[in-house]
């Protein structure tokens, strides 16, 4: 089979003739040439290392960079999209020749149920989000373009993970389950029947889960009961763990007060669920919560409609301010701008209309939530952030808005489409208040 570059040479002599000896460096003919040549390079270099433990991967990187763009611009969410479609579909004429080869009551072929699997495999891994080199990131594109197929050149490279749902994420090189993305951790000096389960003598570890001491959690003492809502809905914390986090619960669970005393406070106004997620971000120092992954259900003729994780997250932003939890209300300011950063469908949601209420109505002032909600709507506010139901709008809000509005000269509302890009990059610690002294661990 002719080279990449055969061909290029072939179609150049045809049109310069005996020129081709002479041609200028800078030419596109000459270009041509080059990249050609180089593309022969990668191809013979890959084919070496095609027995490799990455070779999967060095694929798949390998297809991405042929299908680049001749003008390497930042593709959209539909264009890369385009192109794992095209790659789910390389295997697809080999497959149907060797079940067309078949004969009947014959077994596959060894090679017909590797391609089966792989395609299994990859189809699964793309509804859950495939691993693919950042397309959107214009350094990537240029330093993928000059990628000569080596590993370890791709850590060089960033990644995204990409579903079919239009769902982008941050991802790292090595993936996950390449042979430089794990551990490898010998078990010596113990006897093989003590672990019966397993065949080998080793095991993979994606995380190391160990961590100093010094970091954990606290969790000698008593332990207290939250008493939350009209229901009565209990839930379990120990003391030391709750006490340093929250002013308020320092406050209320001093001996000199009943709740102190009975090791019980009440919160008869708040929701299990937000008190539920606190008390596993006060274990965890995450925020645990269902994440929209389909804009299904999203109205097209309201397009002031809040994601879910917005209205959870204002509720839990009021009640961090409520019991005096500094360092979790700035975690939530953090998951916001996460949310935000996450496109679904192609399309970037933002916190609006109700939302924003919620948080207006809830916190003081000099809030940090009360700015990030004005900052995202001077930069990227379109018409249909503020609803037609003035019910829905607060109206300390809308002040602040304009003020920010023309403090910025003017309405310049931002390319909506780069907000990834520019919200990447924004500190949100510009948000966060100051926490108070505090035992608290990290």
């Amino acid at each position: 089979m002719p080279s990449k570059l055969e061909k290029v040479r072939k179609h150049v002599t045809k049109k310069k003739g005996s020129k081709i000896n002479s041609l200028h460096e800078n030419s596109r003919d000459a270009k041509r040439l080059r990249h050609a040549g180089a593309r022969d390079d990668r191809v013979a270099r890959l084919k070496k290392i095609h027995k490799s433990a990455n070779r999967q991967w060095l694929e798949r990187v390998f297809f991405f960079q042929e299908s680049l763009p001749d003008v390497l611009d930042p593709l959209d969410v539909a264009a890369i999209q385009a192109i794992i479609v095209e790659f789910l579909k390389r295997n697809d004429e080999e497959i149907e020749q060797l079940k067309s080869e078949r004969r009947a009551g014959r077994p596959p072929s060894t090679r017909f149920t590797i391609l089966e699997q792989e395609k299994k495999s990859e189809g699964k891994e793309y509804e859950s989000g495939f691993w693919v080199p950042n397309l959107q990131d214009e350094v990537t594109l240029q330093k993928l373009d000059g990628w000569k197929g080596d590993w370890i050149g791709l850590a060089n490279l960033r990644f995204l993970r990409v579903d079919g749902e239009a769902m982008v994420k941050e991802s790292q090189f090595p993936p996950s389950g390449a042979s430089g993305a794990s551990k490898k951790v010998h078990f010596l000096n113990l006897p093989y029947e003590k672990y019966p389960e397993r065949n080998i003598h080793t095991v993979s570890m994606s995380k190391d889960p160990r961590s100093d001491l010094e970091t954990a959690p606290s969790i000698e003492g008593g332990t207290i009961e939250l008493v939350v809502g009209s229901r009565a809905f209990t839930l379990v914390v120990h003391e030391s763990v709750i006490r340093p986090a929250s002013a308020f619960f320092d406050a209320a669970l001093n001996i000199c007060w009943r709740e102190g005393s009975a090791k019980r406070v009440v919160l008869p106004e708040d929701r299990a669920d937000i008190v539920k997620l606190y008390v596993r971000y006060l274990y965890t120092s995450k925020i645990h919560l269902e994440q929209t992954k389909s804009g299904a259900y999203l109205g097209v003729a309201n397009k002031a409609t809040n994601l879910p994780e917005y209205a959870i997250l204002a509720d839990a932003y009021v009640f961090g301010e409520r019991v005096q939890d500094v360092t979790f209300k700035n975690s939530i300011l953090d998951a916001y701008v996460a949310r935000v950063t996450e496109p679904i469908k192609g399309i970037f949601w933002f916190p609006v209309t109700t939302v924003v209420d919620t948080i207006y109505k809830g916190t003081t002032a000099s809030s940090g939530a009360r700015k990030l909600m004005v900052d995202l709507h001077v930069k990227f506010g379109a018409a249909h952030f503020i609803s037609d139901n003035q019910d829905q709008n607060n109206k300390d809000f809308l002040a602040d808005l304009a003020r920010a509005a023309m403090q910025a000269g003017g309405w310049v509302q931002a390319n909506v489409s780069d907000s990834v890009g520019i919200l990447r990059h924004v500190k949100v610690s510009k948000y966060y208040e100051a926490a108070a002294a505090s035992t608290r661990k990290p």
